[in-house]
């Protein structure tokens, strides 16, 4: 259970700089699109790059960037981010995508910033806007749904930063980490991120996981 702790650590440094307060639970109809969008990308886009599903070129290859952008654009993204995803991610989300690699998708109601590559471990989906949305609720349903299972034990909630982790398992029986974090912080524009990762062999899980 260290290492599902552990692998928060660096983005909830970052959260820490968002403030305190409390969730609103209700969740906006026009807010589905944003939690479907981030479900997406979370189980399928950030999930094949975990397995293995999705390879990224090497460094060396003399066409990376090409097979790179390919790569991401077959993931339903854009290529990079634009200026006012960028301004919306402020100086913690920069930090957060910093030399990292990255794809956006523009919605009705807000952006979703997928990166991966960098510092930190594992892909992550950002999701930006600019008035407060409460989705974490409609995420965790839908991740559910996706196959995902809940780990009770490692949720918690501190200040404005509210953080669920869920484990699934690929055909193999290898078992991968999704750390949700909502920010409810009004001044943010970040509003949720979710990050991806394999659990080493090493680490026991709890049963049932």
């Amino acid at each position: 259970m260290k290492y599902l702790a552990h692998t928060f650590f660096s983005i909830l440094l970052a959260a820490a700089w968002f403030g305190s307060g409390a969730f609103a639970q209700a969740v906006a109809p026009e807010d589905q699109q944003l939690a479907r969008a981030v479900v997406e990308f979370s189980s399928n886009a950030c999930y094949g790059l975990a397995t293995g599903a999705t390879v990224l070129p090497g460094d060396q290859s003399p066409d990376a960037l090409n097979q790179t952008i390919h790569t991401v654009e077959k993931m339903g993204l854009s290529f990079g981010v634009d200026d006012k995803m960028l301004k919306q991610l402020g100086t913690p989300g920069l930090a957060i995508v910093s030399r990292s690699t990255m794809g956006s998708k523009t919605l009705d109601h807000g952006n979703v910033v997928v990166t991966f590559g960098g510092p930190l471990p594992g892909c992550r989906v950002i999701l930006l806007t600019e008035t407060p949305v409460n989705v974490a609720d409609a995420v965790s349903a839908s991740l559910a749904s996706a196959g995902w299972k809940s780990v009770p034990a490692i949720q918690t909630q501190r200040a404005k930063v509210e953080r669920r982790s869920f484990v699934k398992r690929d055909i193999r029986g290898d078992p991968y980490l999704m750390n949700l974090m909502a920010i409810g912080e009004p001044n943010s524009k970040i509003r949720l991120i979710t990050t991806t990762i394999r659990i080493p062999a090493s680490v026991t899980l709890p049963s049932g996981l």
